[in-house]
């Protein structure tokens, strides 16, 4: 058509041009579909799966873990510290909101509020006066118009040895003994706290 002068010049530059246009696109297409084959090629289909397990058993870790961040105690009492726990200086345990915790560690204790245990210490002269079962009345200054009653539940078989007295002589040993309350009253249960201080009488 150029050569017989229906068309200009100018119009066959521009048709070429858009032709060779349409070669680079198709050239452009054909690679993104030759990628798009490779990633779909069964070694890459195989590490996908992998991936997916990974990322399904690491979903169902965190399901478990959720299910086990809630906390529920069979009976009502006071939430204490574990013994031996480390505290800071204002006496609170180095756990906080967010904190790892190890498997099976003791984060707090429940403790019991139907009844109450008393530790003493009774002088080595008179723990062979004692027995297991003796009835005892505690009292205290912080309940003086309470009178519980209770039993010698344990008595240690083992001396606490006290430090040497100033003169430099061994003073007498004391043994532990704990004295059960079996059963509060919800009056007595309002007024009594852990750590008072109690006076015993044992019968």
């Amino acid at each position: 058509l150029f050569e017989q002068g229906i068309i200009a010049a100018q119009d066959v530059e521009k048709e070429e041009e858009g032709y060779h246009s349409l070669q680079l696109d198709y050239q452009s297409q054909q690679e993104k579909f030759k990628d798009l084959l490779e990633e779909g090629s069964k070694e890459k289909v195989q590490i996908a799966e992998l991936k997916m397990e990974v990322a399904r058993a690491s979903l169902e870790e965190v399901k478990t873990r959720i299910q086990n961040a809630r906390l529920v105690t069979p009976i009502a009492g006071v939430v204490l510290l574990p013994e031996g726990s480390r505290k800071t200086d204002d006496g609170v345990q180095e756990i906080q909101e967010g904190s790892m915790v190890e498997q099976n560690q003791v984060l707090f204790v429940i403790a019991n509020m139907d009844g109450f245990t008393i530790n003493a210490k009774v002088d080595e002269l008179d723990i062979l006066k004692l027995e297991i079962g003796q009835k005892a009345t505690i009292t205290g200054e912080a309940f003086r118009n309470i009178t519980l009653e209770g039993k010698i539940s344990s008595i240690s078989s083992r001396a606490d040895k006290d430090d040497d007295g100033p003169s430099g002589e061994s003073s007498t040993s004391e043994f532990a003994i704990t004295i059960a309350v079996d059963k509060l009253t919800a009056d007595q249960k309002k007024q009594l706290r852990l750590g008072m201080s109690t006076e015993m009488k044992i019968f």
